[in-house]
């Protein structure tokens, strides 16, 4: 997770591991989402810092805070991608029949064999 918000200093660490362990436990062992919210923790320690300059040298907290902020999001992003599901229609037999019979279900408008005569419709004969 240090790895995800770019906490691999260990000289310079931005988050302990008890914070760690927390914000894994907070978000359910998801690591997306607990390295969202251990940036989020490490953007409100920048927040409340001021910048600083003192003759050639400079210290941008509020780029820091704004980095952060912006990593949050972008893991939080990355973490819901992974909650969809994919859905393949129309590669079941069973599934089709099931559709095909549910009066209350959307029918298609294109099927094969539609531009057969009624008579030849359903009987497997698609006229190829």
């Amino acid at each position: 997770m240090r790895f995800l918000v770019g906490d691999v200093d260990p000289k310079g660490q931005l988050i302990s591991d008890a914070e760690i362990d927390y914000t894994l436990d907070k978000q359910g062992g998801d690591v997306m989402l607990a390295a969202a919210m251990a940036a989020d923790a490490i953007a409100a320690r920048f927040a409340c810092c001021v910048d600083e300059t003192v003759g050639a040298l400079s210290r941008s907290n509020s780029q820091k805070y704004k980095h952060f902020k912006e990593l949050a999001v972008c893991l939080r992003k990355q973490a819901s991608q992974g909650l969809a599901e994919m859905f393949v229609g129309g590669v079941s037999h069973s599934n089709n029949d099931t559709l095909a019979s549910d009066a209350d279900a959307v029918q298609p408008y294109f099927f094969r064999g539609m531009l057969q005569f009624p008579e030849n419709r359903g009987s497997g004969d698609d006229g190829e």
